[in-house]
């Protein structure tokens, strides 16, 4: 895991590439925000307080205050924004006990974004895209208490305006993203292709076809594409599971994990005993240089019996 002074640079990073895509616009404002925080601990309200000062936070296109706790961040001006976010796992591997829910990362006119502990060792990865508009809010949503972040394993949270709206609604010159997920991805068929997703919470364009989960590029130029899949054990399955990136049907990257089966131990003269067993989550976050009519796909790879899988797959247009 990187030491203080990467994840400074990480944000810096992320903020200039972001920065690229409106550096051309006619508007004045943009916005970008990151924090590493080394000492997040969730207490009983409902809502997240950050305990430290952004490392980057510059433009007016969206407003922050920290102390805000029911609205961490306001909307300016209309746009698409991206978030980013890192939870690095804390609960122990095989925990007695129900897992820990979720909190919940709430945005106006959006579902809200499950940010799940995935087990000590390990980092959840998650980029959500979202439409929004002047006056909208941010904010997470706490469930239970918790420790989220130390100094080993800090929580990241980044926010930045990908595209203004334009004033002319159409076209959308030079504009194109989408955000799409699929739950419980049987992954019992070796080479399919995984379509049939949800419909897009963005899709400026409308590039991106649900039905036969392919994305093709509109124009000529540098895309970036998260995918995240958090493989899950049913019915005691397990096994090694991948989902490949693909670009014309030609493999360009994959997530793969070793899914474990949920433990039931019998206590001597007791009860038996569930285990949590944390789901794996895999992402991976792929630049391409795409030619007009392009397409992505996403493919899973190695046939597993009583695993699935829910997938988060994001993509935008950067320059």
């Amino acid at each position: 895991m990187a030491s203080g002074p990467s994840y400074m640079l990480l944000c810096i990073l992320m903020l200039m590439i972001v920065r690229e895509s409106v550096a051309s616009s006619k508007f004045l404002n943009d916005f970008g925000l990151c924090i590493v925080d080394k000492a997040l601990t969730l207490s009983s309200v409902p809502d997240l307080t950050f305990s430290t000062d952004p490392v980057v936070e510059r433009g007016s296109a969206a407003s922050f205050d920290k102390m805000q706790v029911t609205q961490l961040i306001e909307i300016n001006d209309d746009g698409t924004y991206l978030f980013i976010i890192h939870r690095a796992g804390i609960i122990d591997m095989d925990s007695p006990g129900p897992p820990p829910r979720p909190f919940l990362l709430a945005i106006s006119n959006t579902p809200d974004v499950e940010i799940v502990d995935t087990g000590e060792g390990s980092i959840s990865t998650m980029h959500v895209l979202a439409d929004l508009k002047r006056g909208d809010s941010v904010s997470i949503t706490v469930q239970d208490d918790d420790d989220v972040g130390d100094e080993k394993r800090p929580f990241i949270f980044s926010v930045f305006l990908l595209y203004h709206t334009p004033i002319v609604s159409f076209p959308r010159a030079r504009q194109s993203a989408f955000s799409v997920k699929l739950d419980n991805v049987v992954l019992s068929v070796a080479d399919s292709i995984i379509k049939n997703f949800d419909s897009p919470t963005v899709n400026i364009g409308d590039e991106f076809d649900r039905s036969t989960g392919a994305y093709t590029a509109p124009f000529e130029g540098l895309y970036v594409f998260h995918l995240a899949v958090t493989f899950s054990s049913k019915a005691d399955g397990e096994g090694k599971a991948a989902v490949a990136f693909q670009k014309n049907g030609i493999t360009k990257a994959q997530v793969s994990d070793k899914v474990r089966s949920a433990q039931t131990t019998e206590i001597f003269r007791g009860p038996y005993v569930d285990y949590y067993v944390p789901p794996q989550n895999s992402a991976i976050t792929v630049a391409q240089n795409l030619n007009q009519g392009d397409k992505i796909t996403l493919r899973n790879v190695i046939a597993v019996s009583g695993v699935s899988g829910s997938v988060t797959f994001v993509g935008y247009l950067l320059s």
